[in-house]
């Protein structure tokens, strides 16, 4: 593979950077002029190519791919500054009073926790008495007997709130994930809400969710085994609200979870089935035209109907492009499809690039292109199933090698046996794909269901019981797993130079291989320093009051919180972080309205009447978490608990 061949993975290279790299310039002076230095660089551009038309010379040969990079760069910036919402003046951000709002609701209500929720598109918003066009996106909670529709518009009365950020460290931050979706308030209206009418625009959108309603009816109709029909509703149409936490721990334990997340495995499906049926270049022009368009329509329609996630994104737009070369050629390059496809993804939603599922599925497809050819041809068995079984252990191996950085980077998991269980998981949903689409389409028809339907049931019900066996296992999953970003490019960087070794056989790459895996082994001590007494006290509910102090590399924690899902939500992912080599309980006394903890070092850390006070120690310094990083303040003895999560740093 010679990367000079592949154009648009230089391209989406530098694009990609722009991208990530718009944060820190959106509040320098100078980003009010990329467009216009983008502008300048494209005149320049434009004239050398003049020069060198008239020339009949191919001259500045560095200059022209270096000004090409820098476009595509400042490019990158300058579509999030017209992407960012907030960054438009009719945004409902912008409005410092709303006393009521138009929108129409975007979605079908999801059932929470503890209410129901949907998401709005606001049109216009009453301010200071007066209606003015808006824009925006709120996710509201309701508990209205009647359900929402998309295509309803609705009068609601006050204004919704801000997303907040996280109130404690390393906890998940929900107002960046939706921030990276463009959507920044929310508000729950209970049962308070005026209905004007239906809404006639987005007609293709709501016809969509409407098919897509039909056929969770009828799969909520036909197949009566509850995680059967999880699964169905998951796998088939990328519905996982309704999923049972024993049913996905089940299938992230035995490191399948990628089955239920419709991405690019379901649409190559989708794709491969034609393919095996008809062959694009056995047939004329004309006809190879007519099978390609109406397979791109189908992919389409399927990434529409499952809710257009990043991975089917890419996918479909990758096998679009695969198909519209495959109209001109019989052997297109996929790797500069796949850049395409990236590209163009993010000149429509550039923030798409933060999202998990868009790095996990490009990360599995590069390992998948470049890792398994290489991998399947270490051994060639002559049985069909036996090779059979091996291609699908290789895809496995490739696609896990390349993508288990980023999941445990962000899932702090892995699962010890997902070898075997994909040799029983891909297959799997590939028969309830195969048996799947005819009932989606059969169920829109209200047609020759019951077979479908009883098939599909049993194919579900025996997929879930090898899955469930799995997680039964011993070690089926290695947990509290840290890899900071450093560790990532360290692992990125031995799997292409291992690549490169085994591909060109050259020695030096066996010794960047050697000098890489040695650094990873020494990072996280390379420049480590004996931590100073460290304390960290939570922003909890109620008067739930936890305390951890850390020395060098232990910990000893005191909690009076006993949710196992808050401690795993708002406590456990900073001490991931730390990662303790050795963990301790403290000695506390709890009475009503005040808690007192005894540290190692003979201070003490209280809660009295909602303050955190300290004695028996001298504080150097100390650091409230505020909208989602820590800003150091001045200490008093007197702190309000559960506004703020704070850091202490002991003397």
């Amino acid at each position: 593979m010679k990367f000079s061949e592949y154009p648009f993975l230089r391209y989406v290279i530098f694009y990609a950077l722009g991208v990530i790299g718009y944060p820190f310039f959106v509040d320098l002076p100078v980003m009010a002029y990329v467009g216009g230095a983008l502008c300048f660089l494209m005149l320049g551009y434009l004239l050398i190519l003049l020069i060198n038309a008239f020339k009949r010379s191919y001259r500045f040969k560095v200059l022209l791919p270096f000004l090409s990079y820098i476009m595509l760069f400042l490019s990158g910036i300058l579509v999030c500054g017209q992407k960012v919402a907030t960054n438009k003046l009719e945004h409902l951000s912008n409005f410092k009073e709303v006393d009521a709002y138009v929108a129409v609701v975007s979605e079908y209500d999801q059932q929470k926790a503890n209410s129901i929720g949907n998401r709005l598109m606001v049109y216009f918003v009453k301010n200071k008495g007066e209606w003015k066009a808006a824009s925006g996106e709120v996710l509201v909670y309701h508990r209205l007997e009647e359900p929402l529709t998309p295509g309803q518009i609705l009068m609601l009365q006050g204004a919704p709130q801000r997303i907040e950020a996280p109130m404690n460290p390393k906890e998940f931050n929900y107002q960046k994930f939706m921030a990276n979706k463009q959507v920044y308030h929310r508000q729950f209206i209970g049962k308070e809400v005026t209905r004007l009418g239906d809404s006639q625009e987005n007609g293709l959108q709501q016809n969509v969710l409407s098919l897509r309603k039909s056929i969770t009816s009828a799969i909520d109709q036909e197949i009566k085994d509850d995680r059967a029909r999880q699964v169905a509703q998951a796998l088939l149409v990328g519905q996982k609200s309704q999923l049972e936490e024993q049913v996905s721990e089940a299938y992230v334990t035995a490191g399948a979870m990628h089955i239920l997340a419709v991405s690019g495995l379901h649409v190559g499906m989708i794709y491969g089935v034609f393919f095996l049926f008809f062959k694009p270049s056995n047939l004329k022009r004309l006809s190879k035209i007519l099978l390609l368009t109406a397979v791109i329509l189908l992919v389409w329609l399927y990434a529409l109907l499952t809710g257009m996630s990043p991975s089917v994104l890419r996918a479909a737009t990758m096998f679009t492009l695969i198909s519209l070369s495959q109209m001109r050629s019989s052997s297109p390059s996929i790797f500069n499809s796949l850049a395409l496809s990236a590209m163009i993804l993010m000149a429509f939603n550039p923030f798409i690039i933060f999202e998990v599922g868009f790095q996990l599925s490009y990360a599995a497809m590069v390992g998948i292109l470049l890792l398994q050819p290489l991998l399947v041809s270490f051994w060639l068995p002559k049985n069909r199933l036996v090779f059979y079984a091996w291609e699908i252990t290789t895809v496995s191996i490739a696609a896990q090698l390349a993508t288990f950085p980023l999941s445990v980077y962000y899932f702090h998991v892995f699962p010890n046996y997902f070898l075997l269980s994909n040799l029983v998981a891909i297959p799997g949903a590939f028969l309830v794909m195969s048996v799947g689409l005819p009932f989606m389409v059969l169920s829109t028809l209200d047609v020759f269901l019951q077979p479908f339907s009883y098939l599909l049931e049993h194919l579900l019900k025996g997929l879930n019981y090898l899955i469930f066996l799995f997680q039964d296992l011993p070690m089926a999953q290695s947990e509290r797993i840290f890899l900071d970003f450093g560790r990532i490019l360290l692992i990125w960087g031995i799997l292409a130079c291992a690549y490169l070794l085994l591909s060109q056989r050259k020695k030096q790459y066996a010794y960047w291989v050697s000098l890489l895996m040695a650094l990873l082994v020494v990072w996280p001590w390379l420049g480590y320093k004996s931590k100073k007494q460290e304390v960290y006290v939570y922003a909890l509910k109620n008067e739930d009051f936890v305390v951890d102090f850390y020395a060098d590399k232990s910990l000893y924690s005191y909690q009076s919180l006993e949710s196992i899902e808050d401690i795993n939500y708002h406590v456990s992912p900073l001490r991931e972080a730390m990662q303790p080599l050795t963990e301790f309980q403290l000695m506390g006394l709890k009475t009503e309205g005040a808690d007192m903890v005894l540290l190692p070092n003979g201070g003490k850390i209280m809660r009295v009447d909602g303050k955190l006070k300290v004695a028996g120690v001298g504080v150097k310094s100390m650091a409230a978490f505020e909208k989602g990083e820590w800003i150091e303040r001045e200490f008093t003895d007197s702190l309000l608990l559960n506004q703020f999560a704070y850091r202490l740093i002991l003397k």
